[in-house]
């Protein structure tokens, strides 16, 4: 760490939009808050990346520490802090070149279906994978990779 910044004598590192902290930001700062003699972290996110692999979250716990106070949207918007969110969606039909796409398509999904349901090679390497076969051998490989499963 820079002189400068040792000098400074930090007591409090403030992270907002703390979600995107990943990979190489996690890295630097993870090493910049580890120069530092225990510091104050406060993380800042409207949105904690709980979506993420479980390695992912407990680097962001490693960093951020536990998630100690949530606030509602609806009691966002009481608060006068966000305004009122509305989505809205419009409804049309495909004119009939699109529907002749759409339709091919969907044929082909099906015949694509009907194909892999009836190969026995493939269904028997189904009913072989190890996540299926020895479920409880692999938890944690599954839990690690849950869009794969």
């Amino acid at each position: 760490m820079p002189q400068f910044l040792a000098d400074a004598k930090f007591l409090a590192v403030v992270l907002d939009e703390a979600h995107h902290l990943r990979t190489e930001w996690w890295k630097t700062l993870t090493s910049f808050i580890g120069e530092l003699s225990k510091p104050t972290i406060v993380a800042l996110t409207a949105t904690p990346p709980y979506d993420v692999a479980p390695f992912e979250w407990h680097r962001y716990e490693e960093l951020c520490g536990p998630v100690d106070a949530e606030v509602s949207v609806p009691e966002l918007v009481q608060q006068g802090d966000l305004c009122p969110h509305q989505d809205y969606v419009y409804f049309s039909a495909p004119n009939a070149k699109e529907q002749k796409v759409l339709s091919e398509f969907r044929a082909s999904v099906d015949a694509f279906v009907a194909r892999l349901k009836s190969n026995a090679t493939f269904a028997d390497l189904i009913r072989s994978h190890p996540w299926l076969s020895a479920l409880n051998l692999c938890t944690e490989e599954i839990l690690d990779d849950p869009e794969y499963c």
